[in-house]
């Protein structure tokens, strides 16, 4: 019984840790966001090009010493959307 104690604590603990992340990550996107607005909004930015985003799937091999294995890559990219501001550049914003 006490050692199921135990297990369930560990499990707490992890989803709580996880959560704590989570919520981290959220407050930090919607705090580049409004920065993000702001500045566009100060430079008089313009959305001037759409990328569209994909998704790559792969397969490589690995060797570690004397083991050979084979590994799938899958690499995400996201919509993308260009803008131009009256500071005279362009900025690519992950949509």
């Amino acid at each position: 019984m006490v050692n199921h104690l135990k297990e369930l604590w560990g499990v707490y603990a992890i989803c709580i840790a996880v959560l704590a992340v989570m919520i981290l990550v959220v407050k930090y996107d919607a705090q580049e966001q409004k920065e993000w607005s702001e500045f566009a909004a100060a430079n008089n930015c313009k959305a001037v090009e759409f990328r569209e985003g994909s998704t790559l799937t792969g397969i490589g091999n690995t060797i570690n010493g004397n083991t050979v294995g084979v590994t799938t890559v899958v690499t995400v990219i996201p919509d993308q959307t260009c803008w131009s501001c009256d500071d005279g550049k362009r900025y690519w914003r992950n949509n």
